[in-house]
């Protein structure tokens, strides 16, 4: 028979010849090279090793020899697209965004654009509730570590459908698409969202013929869409590696409806026991020794291509033995098909940060601002909203001026309008105010979506002044006292004075004193970072504040958010990062006045950790973390601080803005 190495050898060997003839003094390694090079990346499978000429795959190897790309790079043409390492998405119940990772590079291993027109997207459509296929949609990746780039589906409601590729350009324009022969839908990747469940039925007792080939009876399934597709294998034979079995589906399309199992596995060892056989496998047929008993492999040929179609009708085996002498005994094959139950649901849409966040901007002086936020359904059923309530240190200052609304229809929206008051903003005199341009609150919508039935709104807010404070901390340096802050704008500004105040163990505050002034900016729209460094004050606790004087004489405090302890600190304190906005890296100083175990984590505003940057066990006394936002997209973040020990429990929250 002219197939496997009897037909890839002499096909290679002949591709080599055409390389080589192109440049007869390459050596041999160059022939390699430009041969395995060249390779399309074939079929709906990963390609997750990396070897010496690029990508591999267990049972593709490099991929499907293309003697045009090898000859072109054998004449130093680059025709060859990259490599896209991808493994499908697999069908789920959240009705949050669908998060795809795929490892992308040029032929030889060189990085892809990872920003601009040429970048990596993901092209994606949907069908909700069997309503029809949308028109196909893109999104660029959303961010990458290295050669590992990230993308978003949008979230979906239960019973939708999704089919997808990725593309991927070089730097020398060549194209990629994975699967191979995308944009064709019948190589589309595909999952669907909905409330999981299992279908399994069984072939009985079967003997194919010693020798030959034979086709079992039918198994028959109702109709449903297929999401996965596992089979049991029970067979006694004496010599495994002389047979091989197929699965055969209803669907009359030749070119998918025949998927191989198993061929040829095992040498001369017995019997087939239990084992399970799924493209979610980690292991392959030669990796495992009969009886196999219970383990799971991959198919000889993926079952993806059954993904999104009809279980509907008899699904059949087909058996292939090789050679006479020893027939095959099969007790049973399994067949079990993951699918939906047919359930629809409500999804609150939160594809971004926008999704969860009101920013009310600048709030004047004793008055108020509103802002309407909608809410989207991307579901399948009606969202419900059944209450709402305002949680965070400043709750108190928003108000719901709408009532809740009434059933949400799929892809409709709902109106909520919600009053900011500035309580908590230009507060002047001795008073504190509280963060600058932060989350001052949450609302808290109770749904009906079964992935997100408290849905949080973060509140943002900001104030009015000539002087716009985006940071402020003071801290101990040893035995001086140190103090940071930048302003994001400033108008008519002269400078700062910067005022000190001890305080004695009874909690008694002495006047405040000039310690210093620093020239300010005059006026600047751009961030403007500033420092004072009080040598030596003093032992004791001191309170710190700003006077910021503008030309006129005019003037504002801007106190300091914690006092300064020169010595040992006296209670737990977490500061804002600085600088604010990161540009991309920031500190956090914090401080622990016991020894105490401390975690401090970025989080993005739907609650996911991006980031954690400390959790150990720290002694008392005052500390830096350092937040590098190079791999992490801009955009506003919530970082916190847990400490924990005996009869510990502090925890803070503050915003931080990274801006690349």
């Amino acid at each position: 028979t002219f197939n496997c190495t009897s037909c890839s050898c002499p096909n290679a060997a002949g591709v080599a010849a055409l390389v080589l003839s192109i440049n007869t003094s390459q050596t041999r390694l160059q022939v390699t090279q430009n041969l395995l090079y060249g390779c399309d990346k074939i079929d709906n499978v990963p390609y997750s090793s990396t070897k010496t000429y690029g990508k591999w795959n267990d049972y593709y190897g490099y991929g499907r020899i293309n003697a045009y790309n090898s000859v072109r790079l054998a004449a130093g043409v680059d025709i060859t697209p990259p490599s896209i390492n991808h493994r499908n998405a697999a069908s789920n119940n959240s009705t949050y965004q669908t998060i795809l990772t795929a490892n992308i590079t040029d032929h030889n291993g060189a990085a892809v654009p990872s920003t601009g027109s040429s970048m990596p997207m993901v092209i994606y459509r949907s069908n909700k509730n069997n309503a029809g296929w949308s028109s196909f949609d893109s999104a660029y990746a959303v961010s990458n570590t290295g050669n590992d780039f990230y993308f978003n589906i949008p979230c979906f409601g239960w019973e939708t459908e999704v089919q997808y590729y990725l593309k991927a350009t070089d730097f020398s324009g060549n194209i990629a698409y994975f699967p191979k022969g995308a944009p064709n839908t019948f190589w589309l990747c595909y999952y669907a969202i909905g409330s999981l469940t299992e279908s399994t039925n069984k072939l009985s007792a079967w003997n194919p013929p010693d020798g030959g080939a034979g086709i079992s009876a039918g198994v028959t399934f109702s109709s449903f869409k297929i999401l996965s597709t596992k089979v049991r294998i029970y067979l006694r034979h004496t010599w495994v590696s002389d047979n091989v079995l197929y699965i055969w589906s209803p669907i009359t399309d030749n070119n998918n409806n025949r998927k191989c199992l198993f061929s040829q596995n095992g040498s001369s060892l017995d019997n087939i026991t239990g084992a399970y056989v799924t493209d979610s496998a980690s292991q392959y047929w030669y990796q495992g020794t009969p009886p196999y008993t219970n383990g799971t492999y991959y198919p000889e040929i993926t079952m993806r291509g059954f993904n999104g179609t009809n279980a509907s009708g008899n699904w059949r085996f087909l058996n292939y033995d090789v050679a006479a002498g020893d027939a095959p005994n099969y007790d049973s094959l399994r067949i079990t098909f993951v699918r939906t139950l047919g359930t629809l649901s409500s999804a609150a849409r939160v594809n971004s940060s926008a999704d969860t966040t009101i920013d009310f901007g600048v709030i004047p002086q004793s008055s108020f601002v509103d802002r309407n936020f909608y809410l989207t359904n991307s579901g399948t059923a009606n969202l419900t909203v059944s209450a709402a309530s305002f949680t965070g240190s400043f709750s108190a200052n928003f108000t719901l001026l709408t009532s809740l609304p009434g059933a949400i229809a799929p892809s409709d929206s709902a109106l909520f309008t919600v009053r900011a008051t500035n309580a908590f903003g230009l507060m002047k005199n001795n008073n504190n105010p509280p963060q600058f341009d932060a989350t001052n609150g949450y609302m808290n919508l109770s749904t009906n979506d079964p992935s997100k039935p408290s849905l949080n709104i973060a509140l943002i807010t900001d104030y009015a002044l000539p002087v716009t404070l985006a940071s402020f901390d003071a801290f101990a340096q040893k035995k001086d006292a140190k103090l940071l802050w930048s302003t994001s704008e400033e108008i008519n500004n002269s400078g700062f004075e910067i005022q000190r105040q001890a305080v004695d163990k009874a909690g008694n505050v002495s006047e405040w004193i000039n310690a210093g002034f620093v020239n300010g900016a005059g006026n600047s729209n751009e961030t403007t970072n500033y420092s004072f460094l009080d040598i030596k004050p003093g032992n004791g606790k001191f309170n710190y504040r700003l006077k910021q004087i503008d030309f006129n004489g005019n003037f504002e405090h801007f106190n300091a958010p914690n006092a300064v302890d020169i010595g040992r600190p006296v209670n737990y304190d977490l500061s804002q990062n600085y600088p604010n906005p990161s540009n991309p890296v920031s500190k956090i100083d914090y401080q622990l006045p016991e020894d105490a175990s401390v975690n401090i984590s970025v989080y993005d505003l739907t609650g996911r950790l991006v980031k954690t940057l400390v959790n150990s066990k720290m002694d008392a006394g005052y500390y830096t973390a350092i937040f590098d936002g190079t791999n992490i997209a801009s955009g506003i973040y919530i970082y916190r601080i847990n400490v924990s020990g005996s009869g510990i429990n502090f925890t803070s929250v503050k915003k931080l803005v990274l801006i690349k």
